[in-house]
């Protein structure tokens, strides 16, 4: 799996091999907060705020930290992406098994002017590849690293909790976003301790840590985005 960022002054490279949900953990956090950054949005004071709030669960955290203090911190006409931010904040923190790990070992980019992303393995094949310099608009790229860490969440998702989306599709059924189905699909995982059910029930009614495909065609609007899925291989 590898990595290469080459964007004004973001330059890193990764490449990791072997067990599939460790590679797709340590890329999705190589990435990281990247493309807020590039969008301006000030991360390290949004993720202050959500890692301070002292709530004992998910859905009692949820609840306290305002809007409005997240997006004092955030460009306005990237206000949406401020839920995503939350969400991630919040499975950080209460469900570490899924995103948190270890950052792959990063070095200087081997391909000059290029966003890139590849997997070719047994499990998932995918390649997204975008070229920039400096007349680049920035929600370009910003987008383009959006999409990817959209791409790694889908099939961490699905590699972690592989067994808990039907169940998730059922507890779901009707559902849409607001904030009684959110406390419902709380209350219908057992309170969220049914973990694999609770984090695909988020996404499957709009709670994402990571800005998915609808989100990015709110928010950016005039571009042409990839597609977010890989494939696997034909055997």
């Amino acid at each position: 799996m590898r990595l290469n960022i080459d964007y004004g002054d973001i330059r890193i490279y990764a490449e990791t091999e072997g067990d599939l949900v460790r590679c797709l953990r340590e890329m999705y956090n190589a990435i990281g907060d990247i493309p807020y950054k590039i969008i301006g949005a000030n991360t390290d004071a949004i993720s202050k705020i959500i890692s301070d709030n002292a709530a004992n669960s998910f859905i009692s955290a949820y609840s306290a930290v305002k809007a409005s203090d997240l997006k004092k911190h955030c460009p306005k006409e990237y206000w949406a992406l401020c839920e995503n931010m939350l969400i991630e904040g919040l499975i950080r923190k209460y469900y570490p098994n899924l995103l948190n790990s270890d950052l792959p070992k990063l070095s200087k980019p081997k391909f000059n002017n290029k966003l890139i992303f590849a997997n070719d393995s047994k499990d998932w094949i995918i390649i997204k590849k975008m070229s920039v310099g400096p007349k680049t608009n920035p929600r370009e790229a910003a987008a383009f690293l959006f999409s990817v860490k959209a791409s790694i969440f889908s099939k961490l998702l699905e590699s972690v909790y592989e067994n808990a989306s039907n169940k998730a599709e059922k507890l779901t059924k009707g559902k849409r976003r607001s904030a009684k189905s959110l406390l419902e699909i709380y209350e219908l995982t057992g309170n969220g301790e049914d973990e694999g059910a609770f984090m695909h029930c988020l996404c499957m009614i709009g709670y994402e840590p990571t800005p998915g495909h609808k989100t990015l065609k709110k928010v950016f609007p005039e571009l042409k985005l990839p597609g977010i899925k890989g494939r696997k291989p034909k055997k």
